[in-house]
């Protein structure tokens, strides 16, 4: 089960009696706060106890006074198994924690002197870390004793506004970076991150659903949803997205009315998405933004309808159902707002004739692509025109 930024661990299955009448042993190591909630006991001089409170305090306590020395730490737990195990998340429940390892990772020796060299030309530097280790840190690039208080200082003043920080990015982008262009409107890539956490009190922490097709991801977790807003840079054989902003998009409610007036509406992480957008629109000027599957609604629909400088791509359902336009009106009442509805995947085999080819390099490689556009009206009592582009390669 590899590891991913969600689980925060890896685990692997080893067959022998590496344990006295188990056949199996699943080994895992992981983020020692995630893993302390999948441990039923721990090793103490080689005899498993059962983990109390007191006993997981004081692997949290150790944990941080190792990070506070500028190490990298993993728990180290495992479970024996009598059967050949399957796959999945039940694996790595009932653990058995070993204990705890620490790696140094200092910084490059020519850091050091990187540092001394700023201060020389009169450049004043600023760390960003987290809040692990910044002692060492401060001592390990032979910061003066201020930089501690200067690091913390940071990320709690009020001198600075994340908008008007994202303005000047901005602007550093447009000049630093070739910053890709189609029918002269930049490429803007949005998208939702779910990061699992396990303080579930911590301000804006919900339950989440996740999609996934990886068996050991459970369905639902515990945790943070960022929506993300970059912008797409390159040539034509090497792109990639620069991140321009992130903010939490849900669980928030509270914490915003605490600002907002009366009037205030919690909006949908679809909604945020194409506001965040709007942002950076404004500034960068006319973009095209890409967004994944299941973006497209209504929200959405009436949230761009306000932004003329936003233009929005993104993936329907293979079910989707659309309208063709209204015939010729004739009698009276209230003209009609859509013609006949339509199964827009039909098109690929009552129009196949009307496919259009063309060859795209994707990623490097030269694919012909056979494609079909349509507009047609979406969204029930909304009924709004969208161009439906359907496309054929050698893979779908």
């Amino acid at each position: 089960m590899p590891f991913d930024s969600e689980r925060k661990r890896m685990s692997v299955v080893v067959s022998g009696e590496l344990i006295p009448g188990k056949a199996f042993v699943t080994v895992t190591k992981g983020a020692v706060d995630m893993l302390l909630d999948r441990c039923s006991h721990y090793e103490d001089n080689g005899v498993a106890k059962p983990i109390t409170a007191t006993a997981k305090n004081d692997f949290i306590t150790e944990n941080a006074a190792m990070a506070g020395k500028a190490l990298r730490v993993l728990g180290i737990a495992y479970r024996g198994l009598d059967n050949k195990p399957t796959t999945g998340d039940s694996l790595e429940k009932d653990l058995t924690l070993i204990g705890l390892v620490g790696m140094i990772d200092p910084p490059r020796p020519e850091v050091a002197e990187a540092v001394e060299t700023c201060k020389t030309a009169g450049i004043r530097p600023v760390m960003i870390t987290d809040h692990l280790g910044v002692t060492s840190i401060v001592r390990e690039l032979l910061l003066t004793d201020s930089a501690y208080t200067s690091m913390l200082h940071f990320f709690r003043s009020t001198a600075w506004n994340i908008n008007d920080i994202t303005m000047i990015w901005i602007d550093v982008l447009r000049t630093t970076s070739v910053l890709v262009k189609e029918d002269n409107r930049h490429i803007l890539i949005g998208d939702g991150v779910k990061e699992a956490k396990e303080a579930r009190k911590m301000p804006g922490v919900k339950s989440l659903h996740q999609e996934s097709d990886n068996s050991s991801k459970g369905e639902y977790i515990h945790g943070h949803l960022f929506g993300g807003i970059g912008v797409l840079a390159g040539n034509s054989t090497k792109m990639y997205s620069i991140i321009i902003s992130a903010r939490l998009h849900d669980g928030i409610a509270a914490i915003s009315k605490w600002w907002a007036d009366d009037n205030y509406k919690e909006e949908s992480h679809v909604v945020k998405t194409i506001q965040d957008a709007a942002k950076v629109a404004s500034k960068l000027g006319s973009s095209i933004l890409l967004l994944d599957r299941l973006y497209l609604s209504r929200p959405m629909l009436e949230a761009l309808a306000k932004i003329p400088y936003l233009v929005v791509v993104t993936k329907e359902k293979s079910n989707c159902t659309a309208y063709f336009p209204p015939g010729k009106y004739k009698g009276r009442g209230a003209k009609p707002k859509k013609g006949a509805s339509v199964k827009v995947a039909s098109f690929f085999s009552t129009h196949a004739d009307f496919f259009t080819e063309a060859v795209l390099n994707l990623y490097g490689i030269d694919e012909t692509v056979r494609y079909f556009c349509i507009n047609l009206k979406w969204g029930q009592g909304l009924y709004q025109d969208l161009r439906f582009v359907l496309s054929i390669t050698s893979k779908a």
